[in-house]
């Protein structure tokens, strides 16, 4: 008997659900529908334009182009466009600092460009809220746009990202991808020193692990003129490296 009237209490709860479902939607006049079509154009998203009418991802997309070319004179250009503000009041100053960073790691050789133009960027927002340096925050943007063009290039790091992603492409579809897959990684014999596993397994333990070790282990390409080798070479002294 219980179940009996469960079962019909909620056939009626249904019911009613659906009723008042109806109900509401009779109640969406033609007048509320104009409304709500108003309503969503006005959140509809308007386009990013700059001052002069240019799409800001066009804009940041020019500004690195620019920069990896060199073009000093463009870049100061692009970034200037940027940093105006269009006829709603707004700029893109944050997109255009953010962009100068990522040129900065992805274009620039070494990693002082990343982290000046990371401190220059702290620079700007904070010379902003000074009074008496309102004249000074576009040179500043400007000048590391165009120091940025000046920099020596390097984009040995992005490029193998991108070519290590083509590369795996092999694995899941072997027609998308004209990159020929990287074989099975291998680690070179110097890797295998006093300090690993591998290395202690081929016998590079106590003088014999240090003489690898400083003759081939620490070896250095592209030394720093500042770099004072009269250390190692004693150590390379007092463990001569004898052939395995």
């Amino acid at each position: 008997m219980e179940e009996e009237m469960n079962e019909e209490i909620m056939s009626l709860a249904k019911v009613n659900y659906k009723k008042i479902a109806e109900n509401q939607a009779r109640l969406i006049t033609k007048e509320d529908e104009e409304k709500g079509e108003e309503k969503e154009d006005k959140y509809k998203p308007k386009k990013l334009l700059t001052k002069h009418g240019i799409n800001m991802f066009l804009a940041l997309s020019q500004i690195q182009k620019s920069i990896r070319r060199g073009e000093t004179e463009k870049a100061m250009q692009w970034a200037y466009e940027l940093l105006e503000e269009n006829e709603e009041g707004r700029n893109y100053e944050g997109q255009l600092w953010n962009r100068l960073i990522t040129v900065a790691f992805e274009d620039c050789a070494g990693l002082m460009p990343v982290l000046t133009v990371i401190k220059l960027k702290e620079l700007y927002f904070d010379w902003k809220k000074k009074e008496n340096k309102k004249d000074s925050v576009k040179m500043l943007c400007l000048k590391t746009a165009r120091d940025l063009a000046l920099c020596a290039k390097d984009r040995t790091a992005d490029d193998y990202m991108i070519y290590r992603k083509e590369s795996e492409c092999t694995l899941k579809d072997l027609t998308k991808s004209k990159i020929k897959h990287i074989s099975e990684l291998k680690a070179d014999d110097v890797a295998k020193d006093k300090h690993t596993q591998e290395g202690r397994k081929k016998g590079r333990t106590g003088e014999k692990g240090w003489a690898h070790f400083f003759h081939e282990g620490a070896k250095l390409v592209n030394e720093s003129e500042n770099y004072n080798k009269k250390y190692i070479e004693e150590l390379k002294k007092a463990y001569p490296c004898k052939e395995e």
